[in-house]
């Protein structure tokens, strides 16, 4: 057998022939679950880029903090300067407990709450006005 005479099938038609048999399948009734399809590493690999693209969107979308003293004075400031233990694992309970930065998973200790507010300029101190992020997050954000 030679190459000249193997018939030759472009990826269109190949993804087209799967899923047009994954069509007649799913149509005569059969219980077919597609997420059990193993993904080609092609596929990986894509996912993969998108998430990671994701996550560098998600850490940018977080307001660097302001520089200087602050616009309002030291006595105005909210006493409260941190979050408690309890409102800290509340609001990573409440964000799926991972970095809002780069989506690794935190705990009360290696987790910041980051304000979304600066201190300085009036934040107030709440689970709202602030931003978990994994210590390196927290990080990147303040350089």
């Amino acid at each position: 057998m030679t190459v000249e005479s193997v018939p030759r099938i472009s990826t269109w038609e190949s993804i087209g022939n799967f899923f047009g048999e994954l069509w007649e399948t799913v149509a005569g009734g059969s219980d077919v679950k597609t997420d059990l399809i193993p993904k080609n590493a092609m596929e990986q690999s894509i996912d993969k880029s998108k998430s990671n693209a994701n996550e560098k969107t998600k850490l940018e979308d977080i307001p660097k903090p302001g520089k200087g003293k602050g616009s309002v004075a030291k006595a105005d400031r909210d006493p409260k300067r941190t979050l408690t233990k309890k409102e800290k694992a509340e609001a990573i309970e409440e964000r799926g407990g991972t970095c809002e930065g780069c989506n690794k998973e935190v705990t009360t200790e290696t987790a910041d709450a980051h304000h979304t507010e600066r201190h300085a300029d009036g934040g107030k101190t709440t689970k709202e006005n602030t931003n978990i992020l994994c210590k390196d997050c927290h990080k990147t954000i303040h350089k």
